[in-house]
């Protein structure tokens, strides 16, 4: 839940950035009162989630190096929502447009195995991972399905509406994740302060972006 709530602040956080200045060609929203009444939910509600402040056992504080990815990844995710819909719109195609994103991204990721020099024979362990691991695969799947799906909706629902709907399907995903311990990841339980958080994140992306 912490990676996808820090990711979700900073995307937000982006979003406003970009409304506000008209970047990438968005449509410029001036920030007002209720977007920052927004923004401060949103605030409170990463604190209760992310437990930014709680110390682990043996005096060790939060992985902070880890979270300042998500807050990357998060910015980066903002900044991708209009740059492929404005591609889109240039070439009457959001189909065109996700295949275009995803052929620069594997040439980037292809740069980064050949200038870490990774060992791409290690491939071969999740080939031979078994049957049952068959979803490990399914990772550039879903990829697929959230950047073609911006880059159509973008154009016809507005990306604030479009930020609300992707915000609250990824908090009920990644809390759904961590509650039930889906696709191997570590059982969880919510607590009343993490439902809390959540739900004062989804009142500020409300406000932000339907307001």
């Amino acid at each position: 839940v912490q990676t996808a709530v820090l990711s979700i602040f900073f995307f937000i956080f982006m979003g406003t950035l970009l409304d506000q200045f008209g970047w990438l060609h968005s449509q410029v929203q001036p920030l007002t009162v209720l977007k920052v009444l927004g923004l401060v939910l949103v605030v409170v509600g990463v604190v209760f989630v992310t437990e930014v402040f709680v110390v682990k056992q043996g005096g060790e504080s939060s992985n902070i190096g880890w979270k300042a990815v998500g807050v990357f990844a998060g910015m980066a995710g903002a900044a991708q929502a209009p740059v492929n819909g404005r591609l889109g719109v240039v070439l009457d195609s959001p189909l065109l447009s996700s295949q275009i994103s995803f052929y620069v991204g594997v040439l980037t990721l292809l740069l980064v195995v050949l200038v870490t020099k990774s060992p791409v024979k290690t491939i071969k362990l999740a080939v031979n991972s078994g049957v049952r691991n068959y979803w490990i695969f399914t990772g550039g799947l879903l990829g697929a399905m959230y950047v073609y799906g911006a880059a159509m909706l973008a154009p016809i629902i507005g990306t604030g509406q479009l930020v609300v709907f992707a915000l609250f399907g990824q908090l009920v995903g990644s809390v759904s994740i961590d509650r039930f311990g889906l696709f191997g990841a570590m059982k969880k339980d919510i607590t009343r302060g993490k439902i809390l958080g959540l739900v004062c994140m989804l009142a500020g992306v409300v406000v932000i972006n339907l307001v």
